[in-house]
C-alpha cells in the first residue's frame, strides 16, 4: 500500500507539466505571430510611401508567407494569365517604339 500512496501523485505531476509546456508553447506562438503581424501591418502602411517604395517585394512575400494570398481558380488563373502576356507584349511593342534597333542580320556561315 505504501508503494501506492508513494506513486499515485506522479501521474498527476506529469500531466501538470505537460500542461503547462502545451500552455507555454501556445503563448510562445501567439507572441511571434501578434510580432509577425505587427511587421506585416507597418511594412504595408510604410511601403505605399515613396521613401520606403522597396518594401512592396517584402510585402507580397510576408503576404503569401501568411497565407493571406486568395486562391486562383483555373479561369481567373487564365485570365490572369493573359492579361500579364498581354501588358507584356504592350511594353515589348512600347519599348520597342521609344528606340528602334536595327535587327542584327544572322551570320553567314563559310562553307
Amino acid at each position: 500500500m505504501s508503494y501506492a500512496d508513494a506513486y499515485s501523485p506522479i501521474p498527476d505531476e506529469l500531466e501538470a507539466i505537460a500542461h503547462w509546456v502545451r500552455h507555454s508553447v501556445a503563448a510562445a506562438r501567439n507572441k511571434a505571430g501578434t510580432a509577425a503581424l505587427t511587421t506585416y501591418s507597418l511594412a504595408q502602411r510604410l511601403s505605399k510611401t515613396p521613401e520606403h517604395a522597396k518594401l512592396v517585394a517584402f510585402v507580397a512575400d510576408m503576404r503569401r508567407a501568411l497565407g493571406r494570398v486568395k486562391k486562383l481558380t483555373p479561369e481567373e488563373a487564365a485570365k490572369k494569365a493573359t492579361e500579364r502576356a498581354a501588358k507584356a507584349a504592350a511594353k515589348l511593342a512600347k519599348a520597342a517604339l521609344k528606340s528602334p534597333v536595327k535587327p542584327v542580320e544572322p551570320q553567314q556561315q563559310p562553307s
